[in-house]
């Protein structure tokens, strides 16, 4: 197959990009020639054939507006057998792979911070959200694409929601964990935990961008209760979410720097997930959460929060604590000392995820784009 991969920034960092570069690099792998329509590109993968795609580069809702007429433009003059994009980003039949709609996150914005609130107003004037909004309604409402796959039950159920997208056009596929860079490792374990100054404490991690829609300051709330209940217990937030701020909740909650790490960013994620006995995600909101799948994969259980797309894969009780009141402190206290006491073995918390190992989705993959190719072909379109 010749098959087009479009995104705006085609890079290894960031989610729907690192899809795409998964995407890429896999059915290249396979055999097969891919060709990246792309505005930037930071990572250039040989045996790839690369077209540049025109449209405003910034701001990023001058991007979001244009991107997608542009992408179609090249597509047009470089036909491919079936283009994928990620997102809803091109104005051509497309199969189109995402997390879930920005409308629906959105809407969840609006609930964390209602519009009278400084972040509320933030949001409500940021351009952006609106152009991308715009840009979903005219793709996804109008049906242009011939596929759309979301993470989750809950995102496909939310595409429907909003946008009436008809069963047959709208499946799951999950988003996939590179097993080979996330497993575990006793020596980094073991080095990462000394540099954290952890000892033989049980150590609780997160990874967050944002604090309020991941739930960080409810997680902070909530680890006084975790310590009464598991004495000596170490909370480590990492990711812009630890900084000032993570570290201000948890003076305000009555911890110290003893209680509460707060590392920033961490260049090797899946060193971290080593290193810690539990991995809380209590999101309030999130259609995927590839947090807690690496983190299951280097053999770490995980709480949870069953808004999240990824609960579907999490077993509750066994690889991880799924929770309906993440924003009750005591009840997520509660989940954090079930998790901390749950009996899976590092080789279970992994092999509970291996359904999700790129090659596995990447088969899926294949297949999709196959069956969208011979549908058309079927009935004499191309």
């Amino acid at each position: 197959m010749k098959v087009g991969i479009c995104i705006s920034v085609y890079r290894r960092t960031g989610g729907l990009e690192r899809v795409a570069v998964e995407w890429a690099r896999g059915l290249h792998r396979r055999g097969h020639d891919v060709v990246v329509f792309a505005q930037e590109v930071i990572e250039r993968d040989p045996g790839l054939t690369y077209v540049p795609v025109g449209g405003a580069r910034s701001p990023n809702w001058r991007r979001a507006a244009t991107f997608p007429r542009a992408a179609a433009a090249a597509l047009r003059a470089h036909p491919v057998d079936v283009a994928c994009s990620f997102g809803a980003a091109v104005d051509a039949p497309t199969v189109m792979g995402t997390a879930g709609p920005h409308r629906a996150w959105f809407e969840q914005g609006r609930a964390e911070a209602p519009p009278w609130t400084r972040e509320g107003l933030r949001r409500r004037l940021n351009p952006h959200h609106r152009v991308v909004m715009a840009v979903e309604k005219r793709i996804v409402g109008g049906g242009r694409f011939e596929m759309l796959y979301a993470t989750s039950q809950r995102s496909a159920d939310d595409y429907a929601r909003l946008y009436g997208v008809p069963d047959g056009r709208v499946g799951v596929l999950a988003n996939g964990v590179n097993m080979d860079e996330f497993r575990f490792d006793p020596a980094v374990r073991e080095r990462v935990r000394a540099e954290w100054g952890a000892g033989e404490r049980p150590v609780v991690l997160t990874l967050a961008n944002e604090i309020a829609r991941k739930g960080i300051d409810t997680l902070i709330a909530a680890f006084p209760r975790v310590q009464a209940a598991v004495p000596g217990a170490l909370l480590v937030i990492g990711g812009p979410a630890g900084g000032a701020e993570a570290a201000r909740l948890a003076r305000e909650a009555g911890l110290s720097g003893e209680d509460v790490r707060t590392v920033g960013r961490i260049a090797e994620p899946s060193e971290a997930y080593a290193a810690a006995d539990l991995f809380a995600f209590p999101t309030r909101y999130d259609p995927w959460g590839l947090v807690a799948v690496e983190s299951l994969s280097c053999g770490t259980p995980v709480v949870c929060g069953r808004s999240a797309g990824v609960a579907e894969h999490v077993r509750d009780g066994e690889t991880g604590i799924l929770l309906d009141a993440v924003r009750d402190p005591a009840a997520l206290a509660g989940a954090v000392v079930r998790g901390l006491a749950l009996p899976a073995s590092r080789d279970e918390c992994r092999a509970s995820v291996a359904h999700l190992s790129w090659e596995r989705i990447l088969d899926r993959v294949e297949k999709i784009l196959g069956d969208v190719i011979a549908r058309r072909e079927a009935v004499g379109t191309r």
